[in-house]
């Protein structure tokens, strides 16, 4: 079947509709760990690449929020991470 549309108000608005779908389906985009020089280190602040906590690593990984304070990389992996952690962490 083959819609043509002749009349102006059906191509505005196919082009209006088409413009919000895509601004809306860019919303939940973010950032995902990848790399190395994360670490996981109760002993220093929390940033973007340090987590206090495993929770906070974990948490990060699967749904993009952090229990400790520290700037959000996830949700997601986007290739291989290296994770240094340090001495007597639970």
């Amino acid at each position: 079947m083959n819609i043509r549309y002749h009349t102006p108000i059906a191509r505005v608005l196919l082009y209006s509709i088409s413009v919000f779908c895509l601004a809306f389906s860019t919303q939940g985009l973010r950032a995902q760990l990848s790399g190395s020089g994360y670490t996981i280190d109760a002993n220093q602040a929390a940033s973007a690449t340090n987590y206090r906590n495993f929770q906070s690593f974990f948490n990060d990984i699967s749904s993009g929020s952090r229990t400790d304070g520290g700037t959000r990389n996830g949700p997601g992996i986007s290739s291989s991470v290296e994770v240094n952690v340090a001495q007597n962490q639970t």
